[in-house]
């Protein structure tokens, strides 16, 4: 079984994704992606190709992959200073955090290795979005499915 930080948090599902069609993984990993980034207003621009991948099959190019990395540890590090802040800052803090989250899904969703990008996706987007529960639908909908 591939490692992964979703066997953390939901062992059964992470086997589940680990043991999919590639074609799955990728469907997989952009919808949860997607849907984390849609529910913290991350811009389209950047998830525009992350839906592009998961109807072409062509991963993203190295120009936004390293636009989402940037994005990422921007919101990091912005979530970090309003971390310190305390509890004044931590509705910030939180959106922040969570718009981080997102932005590593769509990240995770371009990677080389469909199982990687589905995985980590998955986790981050549950991350996103505080709701295992619905990556958990997501996934086990494009399984049934596919």
């Amino acid at each position: 079984m591939t490692r992964s930080r979703l066997a953390v948090v939901d062992d059964d599902l992470a086997r589940l994704i680990d043991g999919a069609s590639l074609r799955t993984c990728r469907l997989i990993a952009a919808e949860v992606a997607t849907l984390a980034a849609t529910a913290t207003d991350i811009q389209e621009k950047w998830i525009s190709p992350v839906r592009e991948t998961s109807e072409s099959g062509a991963l993203g190019g190295l120009e936004i992959r390293v636009g989402l990395n940037s994005l990422v540890l921007e919101l990091d590090e912005l979530a970090w200073d309003l971390q310190e802040q305390g509890s004044a800052a931590e509705a910030s803090y939180l959106l922040a955090f969570r718009k981080a989250r997102a932005a590593s899904a769509l990240l995770f969703a371009l990677a080389d290795d469909a199982r990687i990008a589905a995985l980590e996706a998955a986790y981050e987007a549950q991350s996103a979005m505080d709701d295992l529960g619905v990556v958990q639908a997501v996934a086990r909908r494009i399984l049934a499915d596919t």
